[in-house]
């Protein structure tokens, strides 16, 4: 994927916007600068990326689903909301790191995932840019439910 001039410029410039970790931070101000709370599980992991409650409820159906044909998957799901998704068995939950390139390169070094799924509408130019650049397989889908009123 070729960047263009404002995409590089922004890469760059969203470098320097990135903190060292202090312990005032806590536990979800370091998984915002890409520190992991949680060792990575062994195995083949899915990434998902979310953006609200709703589409939690659908990604956790969806990974009971998933866990029923594949029971050596793991999967992760990251929101960039005010909080996490409750964590299962072979489900973690995690804040999104911040859009800067340390952090998103220490969540990724940590993290690994063999795919990647974004449900949250929301384009995060530096973790998008990270996680094509790592070869990582990624779908962006709109899973916003839909309301039909009569």
């Amino acid at each position: 994927m070729a960047k263009s001039l404002r995409l590089s410029f922004y890469l760059a410039t969203s470098a320097r916007r990135d903190h060292a970790a202090d312990a005032s931070a806590g536990e979800a101000g370091r998984e915002r600068l890409g520190h992991a709370s949680v060792a990575r599980p062994d195995g083949p992991l899915i990434w998902f990326h979310i953006g609200n409650d709703t589409q939690a409820t659908a990604v956790r159906e969806l990974t009971q689903r998933v866990l029923t044909e594949r029971d050596d998957l793991s999967f992760l799901i990251t929101t960039g909301g005010p909080s996490r998704a409750p964590e299962e068995p072979q489900v973690t939950s995690q804040f999104c790191p911040d859009d800067t390139l340390p952090a998103v390169r220490r969540f990724l070094d940590h993290w690994a995932p063999d795919m990647a799924i974004w449900t949250e509408t929301d384009l995060r130019a530096a973790l998008l840019t990270e996680t094509h650049s790592r070869g990582v397989p990624l779908l962006l889908v709109d899973a916003k439910t839909a309301r039909h009123d009569k």
